[in-house]
């Protein structure tokens, strides 16, 4: 019975790990995240590209898990379990059910691709992890390369003008 409730445990915490992590924020790591994190990265995207059999896998092991620890459970007790439940999920409104789901079960095709981030908005994102490992130095630009203004300048078209020009 312990065995029962340390699985159903590893399965929900799976769950909520594998299903949190999106491709793309995979993808990242692996580009640009730390090695420990691009080792992982790349253990869980095979796995993750598959989303809803993933999914489905996980949460039929949990419930299969759930229930033998309930049978385990009805056994060690009295066998008199409380049945309304499961008599009220069985027969017609089993079948609405199903239906209201099945638009989340199987998503569009189509739809998917909008998800998928642009080439430049993963570099800019890259960027930003990257962030973490650079020295100030490596990513600010000296002050002789700067063209000031003084504070008073109002920013006509002639001033704009000269900036674009140098």
């Amino acid at each position: 019975m312990f065995t029962c409730l340390v699985i159903s445990f590893i399965f929900s915490a799976l769950n909520l790990g594998l299903m949190a992590l999106d491709v793309n924020e995979l993808q990242m790591l692996i580009n640009s995240g730390t090695n420990v994190e691009q080792k992982y990265a790349r253990r869980i995207l095979p796995v993750r590209r598959n989303g809803n059999y993933l999914l489905c896998c996980i949460l039929l092991c949990l419930t299969l898990t759930n229930a033998i620890f309930t049978t385990i459970l009805d056994s060690l007790t009295s066998g008199r379990a409380e049945g309304l439940p499961h008599i009220r999920s069985v027969g017609k409104r089993l079948l609405v059910e199903r239906s209201r789901a099945m638009p989340s079960e199987n998503p569009n095709p189509a739809t998917s691709n909008l998800v998928a981030l642009k080439k430049d908005e993963v570099n800019i994102i890259s960027g930003a992890l990257e962030m973490t490992q650079k020295k100030v130095e490596e990513i600010m630009t000296k002050l002789d390369d700067c063209y000031m203004l003084d504070i008073e300048t109002i920013l006509n078209f002639t001033v704009i003008s000269e900036i674009v020009r140098t």
